[in-house]
């Protein structure tokens, strides 16, 4: 059995920043299943072998992401619309 690839969160922090007004939920996941392959997980500086959904709610706790309405937007875009 293939062990899952172990991803830096940073990474889908990353493409969630090149897209400055969000990027919906859904074209993330196949951003990410594209570019890293369907058995990924993740790691932060604190946990590893997160799935992208728990990534990205860890990132939303930690205020480095927003998610509103399935649009995801990267806090620091966030700061700077307002």
């Amino acid at each position: 059995m293939k062990r899952p690839t172990l991803v830096n969160g940073h990474e889908v922090l990353d493409l969630v920043s090149n897209h400055p007004l969000g990027i919906r939920l859904g074209l993330l996941h196949e951003l990410v299943a594209e570019r890293f392959g369907p058995s990924v997980s993740f790691h932060t500086g604190c946990q590893a072998g997160l799935d992208l959904d728990e990534l990205i709610l860890y990132f939303e706790s930690h205020d480095r992401v927003g998610i509103s309405r399935g649009l995801v937007t990267a806090s620091h875009l966030l700061e700077k619309a307002s």
